[in-house]
């Protein structure tokens, strides 16, 4: 028994001295771990660190635009559809509208829109698509053309070499982005596609009119929404007048436009659609004073950006104590702008696309080109061929005195003329289908 007691105190002796040898090396080996840890933490911390001062030093760059560095690459294709879209001017909100409804499958493609630096532009009703703004940087360029696959100018009267060689004219100035874009996704051997654009009459910058022939030369579609610019084109750059196609204007290949019963002779409500800067407010009071007697007069706003034309349409009626004059909202896209023109049984308009989206709802209109804007006089003519029983007149020839004879001589020829706008319509909207469709291809 006890040679027994003496071998079990060995065995228990030896196993408490092992057991304290292996928890010392136990701790030994945790205590060395959580040394090891914290020199990681201290290393991950410096790196963490170190990225911060290099995205704050990109971000604070003279090199590099910030907002790029966001972008991830999904492995679809990658398209950059640019416009003077986010301002917001209604006309250009409706030629982006109406792209994307033509884009089979926003699962398919990675599309970014380009914007306008505007903070409150809301972009809840888009669908998961990407947005920047234009560019920071001229280096940016070079960034964009070798990230997405295929440029598309979609729409706009951008063709304009008034600005080119202003210094900063390439931050925001879509007359110079258009080249200066275009450029380096052509050096970069990437897609350019331009659609439905417009052009100023006359260009006076050398350097500009070969940068545009280049890119009319190589571009994968190049198009044009008027004869006038065609011929502006044709006439001034030095390229193939096959390489320019003409379409019409995006915005008739929406696919919410109604058509409306011809409208009838007899006006009770006038719409009115206006460029409210200061030289064309005067006429605009005139006409008010005029017409608020006889008819309910509606002031449709189609710029939206810091609630530019409702608050001068308010500033206006303010200053005349009138009454009968409603201001609508700003529409933020077609079915909302058809919603406010079905009030009305005439129209008076300004802008382009005003001009336009009335003919097509056959609403009688009479348009008033803004002659002193170099794009004005190409895309407003044209409307008036399209659409021939009207005439134009300028704003600087507008005798508001007799608005009333303007108005009659309008409704006596729109009663006997004979649309055609589903024919129009169907074409525009067959055009764009295609142009799309070789877009994501």
């Amino acid at each position: 028994m006890n040679m027994l007691r003496r071998i079990y105190d060995k065995l228990f002796v030896n196993y408490s001295r092992i057991s304290k040898d292996v928890s010392f090396k136990i701790a030994s080996n945790f205590k060395k771990i959580d040394s090891d840890i914290l020199m990681l933490k201290e290393k991950n911390s410096n790196i963490e660190n170190e990225i911060l001062r290099v995205k704050a030093s990109l971000i604070n760059s003279n090199y590099v635009n910030s907002e790029l560095l966001l972008l991830k690459d999904k492995g679809k294709k990658k398209i950059l559809l640019v416009g003077f879209y986010g301002a917001p001017n209604l006309g250009d909100e409706l030629m982006l509208e109406t792209l994307l409804q033509y884009f089979p499958s926003f699962n398919d493609v990675d599309l970014t829109i380009m914007l306008s630096d505007n903070p409150v532009y809301d972009i809840g009703s888009y669908p998961a698509v990407n947005f920047i703004h234009y560019p920071k940087t001229r280096y940016d360029f070079n960034y964009l053309a070798q990230y997405f696959d295929t440029l598309v100018f979609g729409g706009g009267a951008i063709i304009d070499d008034r600005f080119f060689d202003n210094n900063d004219s390439y931050k925001g100035e879509l007359g110079t982005i258009l080249i200066k874009l275009s450029e380096r996704f052509i050096a970069w051997e990437k897609q350019v596609f331009c659609v439905g654009l417009s052009s100023i009459k006359k260009f006076s910058n050398t350097n500009y009119i070969n940068k545009l022939s280049l890119l009319i030369e190589k571009a994968d579609y190049f198009s044009v929404r008027d004869i006038n610019s065609f011929n502006s084109l044709v006439n001034q750059c030095k390229c193939s007048n096959k390489k320019i196609n003409i379409i019409s204007d995006i915005v008739m290949a929406n696919k919410n436009i109604k058509f409306f019963d011809k409208k009838n002779i007899k006006v009770s409500s006038i719409g009115i659609v206006w460029i409210p800067y200061e030289e064309n407010i005067a006429s605009l009071k005139e006409i008010l004073l005029s017409l608020r007697a006889k008819y309910k007069i509606h002031l449709i706003p189609f710029y939206g950006y810091c609630n530019f034309d409702i608050s001068k349409y308010e500033q206006i009626i303010l200053e005349l104590n009138i009454d009968n004059v409603v201001i609508e909202k700003l529409a933020s896209n077609m079915s909302e702008l058809v919603d406010i023109f079905e009030k009305i049984d005439f129209l008076i308009a300004m802008r382009y696309h005003a001009v336009l989206i009335g003919n097509l709802l056959q609403i009688p209109t009479l348009p008033i080109c803004y002659s002193s804007h170099p794009h004005y006089n190409n895309k407003m003519s044209f409307l008036t061929q399209l659409f021939s029983y009207s005439e134009l007149i300028s704003i600087f020839d507008l005798d508001t005195d007799n608005i009333d004879k303007y108005i009659g001589s309008v409704l006596k020829k729109f009663n006997d003329y004979k649309f055609e706008n589903i024919d129009l319509v169907s074409d525009a909207q067959r055009k764009i289908k295609n142009i799309v469709l070789k877009i994501v291809k």
